[in-house]
């Protein structure tokens, strides 16, 4: 007969073990339920394929909740149509103004509490008189309306009552002892005071703008200054006496087709010691000077200097076959054109130069230097800064 009872009862032992764990297990897995809605709530990711789960009753009763803890939320925008299904109507919201232990003031000046308050608001209030003496006056004031009022309150008298808020948006308490003995400070009156408000909840909602600010890398297209040396030669202009050898010459400015050409431009050494070195193709005065002519930037004077050659007995004819502008800063012997449209582009001839020494006596060595500018693309990458904006309701809870 032992061992039955025995048997039995490690029988319903086991079976008591595993109907808790059951129900332990349950209860973990709906308090994990219920914080994944939560956290669904404040990252704005409820999924409308997971509805099935996550009922619209559900997600209300939570967005409450966490409304309930925190008196505010975000959400999503897309969730502004649950706006109309979330109220707290059947709830009252209980706010304690004040617990207050204190004596009235001597010299005739009154005790003085100011509480703000909404309208509907319900006002609970206790004074009780801790003291022997009486309390001259004691006057609830809404605005400058008197809202309650009594005088003479008893030793040992406690006084409650309540009131409804018409407008508010203040009341204040006011507690005076006016008279000839009290005003010299003696029998002051002892007060315990207890005030509350219990007011409706209501919901307000508005639209925030949730800004994040993130860097990201971007393919951004630059574009390089290549110059080339078109033509860079010397010769000689005879004197017009001398007819064996030549005393004038044409020289052609020819550049062939590239689409990306942006600039093109001439050098004219016009003495012997009139001359310029281009070994570096873009360390050069002629080069200086076309960069700051695209970038519309006065001529250094030292890259002036160096460009400024002059004799008066050459004659210089300059024709120009193109429609490209010349730049701002120019002269006899130099000269840069920029390239800002299509229609000429197909002329390789760009442009000619009439030379002619017109001195009897004189043989001249001249330099001739003609380079252009392309601008040649290139892909690089750079890290920028950009700003994420979405739109997101904010819900307050509020006592009104």
């Amino acid at each position: 007969m032992r061992k039955i009872i025995k048997k039995t009862f490690f029988l319903q032992l086991i079976l008591f073990v595993i109907l808790s764990c059951s129900s332990a297990k349950d209860k973990i897995q709906d308090i994990n339920s219920r914080a994944n809605i939560d956290d669904l709530i404040s990252t704005s990711d409820f999924d409308q394929n997971r509805k099935n789960y996550f009922t619209k009753e559900k997600l209300i009763d939570s967005i409450k909740n966490v409304l309930m803890q925190n008196k505010t939320i975000d959400l999503d925008i897309k969730y502004k149509d649950l706006i109309t299904d979330i109220n707290f109507n059947n709830l009252r919201d209980t706010i304690f103004l004040g617990d207050i232990h204190t004596k009235t003031l001597s010299g005739g000046i009154p005790l003085v509490f100011e509480y703000d308050v909404n309208p509907n608001d319900i006002i609970y209030f206790d004074i009780n008189n801790l003291s022997v003496n009486k309390v001259g006056k004691i006057e609830i004031l809404e605005g400058d309306k008197t809202r309650y009022l009594f005088e003479n309150q008893s030793r040992k008298d406690k006084i409650s009552s309540s009131f409804s808020v018409i407008s508010g948006p203040k009341i204040s308490l006011q507690i005076s002892n006016d008279n000839p003995v009290k005003n010299i400070g003696l029998f002051k009156s002892k007060l315990k005071i207890s005030l509350k408000k219990i007011s409706n909840l209501i919901i307000s909602s508005n639209i925030i703008a949730d800004t994040t600010i993130f860097s990201k890398k971007i393919n951004k297209t630059v574009y390089d200054t290549i110059y080339n040396l078109d033509s860079n030669f010397k010769f000689e202009l005879t004197s017009t006496s001398n007819l064996s050898d030549i005393s004038s010459i044409n020289i052609p400015i020819r550049i062939s087709k590239n689409k990306n050409l942006v600039a093109w431009s001439y050098w004219l050494g016009l003495n012997r010691n009139d001359s310029i070195t281009v070994n570096d193709i873009r360390n050069n005065p002629i080069s200086f000077y076309i960069e700051n002519e695209l970038n519309n930037k006065l001529i250094n004077k030292n890259i002036s200097a160096e460009l400024s050659s002059e004799n008066e007995n050459i004659k210089i004819y300059f024709e120009n076959f193109t429609i490209d502008r010349r730049g701002l800063n120019f002269s006899k012997n130099y000269s840069m054109f920029k390239v800002d449209n299509y229609f000429t582009s197909d002329i390789k001839t760009k442009a000619s130069l009439n030379l002619i020494n017109n001195s009897n006596l004189y043989d001249y060595s001249l330099q001739f230097i003609q380079i252009s500018a392309n601008l040649v693309p290139k892909i690089i990458e750079i890290d920028v800064v950009d700003i994420d904006v979405k739109e997101k309701i904010r819900l307050n809870l509020l006592g009104l």
